[in-house]
């Protein structure tokens, strides 16, 4: 038992420093090809472009408090999207071979696309074909 906690803890440590080895040539290569002026954009995968809530939420609620209201409708259909139990897709076939995509039938969806329109409906499907790209079984944004 021993021998083997030893022989995982050596792999431990050189897998470790073979990922920090390829985090300093990736950190020196960028280094190479970025400016000053450079910038670069991190997105998370399964995350909800929150501009699309923040234009239906002006023109539906122009009178309120619509940066509030968008907040919390953004934030709830974030944690749909993370819902491990909820799995709007459906199963199609395309020249043989079959594909997952987002079940425009859905009722979560149907209500979503109805009361906020097109354009929060595709964000939000974005989202969801990502995490289920991307993160099918922990179901959070990854970078």
């Amino acid at each position: 038992m021993e021998s083997r906690y030893s022989c995982l803890t050596v792999k431990q440590i050189l897998i470790n420093r073979e990922l920090q080895d390829a985090r300093k040539e990736s950190i020196s290569g960028l280094n190479d090809v970025l400016t000053s002026r450079t910038t670069l954009v991190v997105k998370k995968m399964g995350e909800i472009d929150r501009k699309a809530f923040e234009v239906a939420s002006s023109g539906k609620f122009p009178n309120k408090d619509w940066q509030e209201t968008c907040a919390k409708l953004c934030s709830l259909w974030q944690q749909n999207v993370q819902d491990p139990k909820w799995h709007p897709f459906k199963m199609i076939n395309i020249r043989g071979n079959l594909q997952e995509i987002v079940d425009e039938d859905d009722e979560k969806l149907k209500e979503l696309r109805n009361e906020y329109g097109d354009v929060v409906y595709e964000a939000v499907s974005t989202a969801l074909m990502e995490m289920n790209e991307y993160n099918a079984s922990g179901r959070y944004a990854v970078i």
